[in-house]
């Protein structure tokens, strides 16, 4: 019998599989990868996503060497992803910030133009 064989798939794998895909999914909504599957709506919660993928990298850092060689590799595979993703929608947020930056805009001119202009028209 081969010596390195993969180790049997346990109840305590599959539960840290279903967390790390939690994790996975939920970073996706607060990224605004995926709606929110309660409301439906698409969203951008970047604090919310950034703990997200710091738990999985803690998960992947206390398991190193401890987890099975599927969940190690999802836990790995969902990080990265995950960063990608987040760099991506940290640099649309700059970017859109830029453009108001530069413009003058408040949160309260962007929202009433009219303010924005000196006034309403009489």
């Amino acid at each position: 019998m081969n010596e390195t064989t993969t180790p049997e798939f346990d109840k305590h794998d599959q539960a840290l599989m279903m967390l790390a895909l939690n994790l996975q999914t939920g970073a996706l909504v607060q990224l605004g990868k995926l709606a929110d599957p309660q409301s439906g709506q698409m969203r951008r919660d970047l604090e919310g996503a950034r703990l997200s993928i710091d738990l999985l990298d803690m998960l992947k850092a206390k398991t190193k060497g401890n987890a099975h060689p599927e969940v190690a590799g999802l836990l790995s595979r969902a990080a990265m992803d995950l960063k990608l993703n987040y760099m991506d929608e940290l640099k649309k947020e700059r970017q859109e910030a830029a453009p108001a930056a530069d413009a003058g805009v408040t949160p309260d001119t962007a929202a009433d133009p009219e303010s924005a202009e000196g006034g309403s028209p009489s």
